[in-house]
């Protein structure tokens, strides 16, 4: 829901998506729910260690020892990155989370997307999860219409449109220059394979 100020115009709300940076209330909503991810027992020890070996690839050992350090080391680090590095930080955690946290009952890829999709569509981002990656969208509608056909194709039984359907994703999602041509080729491949 807009606020006060916006409903009434005293305060100008940003009318494009954000597609080439990341504005401070976007970077901070999006490191406010990481920060919840790991608010638990020792969770910054295990999340700081695989992010420093998976993400950043760099030495394990350099990480502190103590949880409130682990916090401070990660959140210095994801304030330094640019915004499409943020991105790929946000990717990483979404589908990387049961990885380090396998004993965890609550938290699924799925949902990490929903949520962080939510947190992205209410500080007006240009990108969405769609089947576990970072897309570029242009409407909610289109961007449900993707995820609706993965997601059919996949329950469906149709392994070739599905995978075909994932691959024009991501060759379409790809920047600086989307692979239009090929992705175009995936879409046709996965329509041909459900005739079939």
């Amino acid at each position: 829901m807009q606020r006060f100020s916006e409903r009434l115009c005293f305060k100008e709300m940003p009318s494009l998506l954000q597609m080439e940076g990341m504005s401070n209330t976007l970077k901070n909503s999006l490191w406010n729910y990481t920060l919840e991810l790991f608010q638990h027992n020792e969770g910054w020890i295990i999340g700081s260690r695989a992010i420093a070996q998976y993400f950043r690839r760099s030495p394990v050992d350099e990480v502190p020892e103590y949880d409130i350090h682990c916090k401070e080391w990660t959140k210095e680090y994801f304030y330094g990155l640019a915004w499409y590095e943020v991105y790929d930080f946000v990717e990483f955690i979404a589908t990387k989370y049961e990885l380090f946290f396998p004993r965890r009952r609550v938290r699924h890829s799925d949902d990490l997307q929903a949520v962080f999709n939510g947190i992205l569509e209410f500080e007006r981002s240009g990108y969405r999860f769609v089947s576990g990656a970072l897309v570029p969208i242009s409407s909610a509608t289109e961007t449900g219409e993707v995820a609706s056909a993965i997601e059919v194709t996949s329950r469906s039984g149709l392994a070739g449109a599905n995978e075909h359907l994932k691959t024009a994703l991501i060759l379409f999602s790809k920047r600086p220059e989307p692979d239009y041509r090929n992705s175009i080729k995936e879409a046709i491949s996965a329509v041909e394979s459900v005739v079939k």
